[in-house]
């Protein structure tokens, strides 16, 4: 059954469109689903393309299920800064909502990448821990490293 379920390679999802459809062997019937569905998401990597940081796709895949929220993802970003784009996908990563790229897989030359891959670990620590800020408390926070950022880079402005 894994070798029906489970694809050698990443499943790609591109920019503004939703993930391939599921293997048929999960639309056999609802028994073989049961059984099978939980393999199909846990041992499959979903690789997303996002564009100007923009999570929508993955909230709404995110959104479907459980199992959809646990699956294994890889996240690549692309396009231009969005500050609107990334504080909306911060604030589903706060709610738990969606996965946030890990600053572990994030070490790259590029700089974009590795801050934002560390204001999701920052909010990550805000959230928890003796913190356990509000988004409420947490929002203007990440408005203030913004200014910083566009500080330093005008395309974050």
């Amino acid at each position: 059954m894994r070798y029906v379920l489970v694809e050698p390679s990443d499943i790609v999802i591109p920019h503004g469109s939703l993930p391939p459809p599921q293997a048929g062997l999960l639309q056999t019937n609802k028994q073989v689903r049961k059984e099978a569905i939980s393999i199909y998401y846990k041992e499959n990597t979903f690789k997303f393309h996002l564009r100007d940081y923009d999570g929508t796709v993955l909230h709404k895949w995110a959104g479907k299920s459980t199992l959809h929220r646990r699956a294994p993802v890889k996240m690549k970003t692309r396009g231009s800064r969005n500050w609107v784009n990334l504080l909306k996908w911060l604030q589903w990563y706060y709610n738990r909502e969606v996965n946030g790229p890990s600053p572990e897989r994030m070490r790259t030359k590029e700089k974009d990448n590795y801050a934002v891959a560390q204001l999701f670990a920052m909010v990550c620590e805000m959230r928890k821990g003796e913190l356990k800020l509000s988004w409420e408390q947490v929002e203007p926070l990440l408005e203030r490293v913004h200014q910083v950022m566009a500080a330093l880079e005008k395309g974050w402005a």
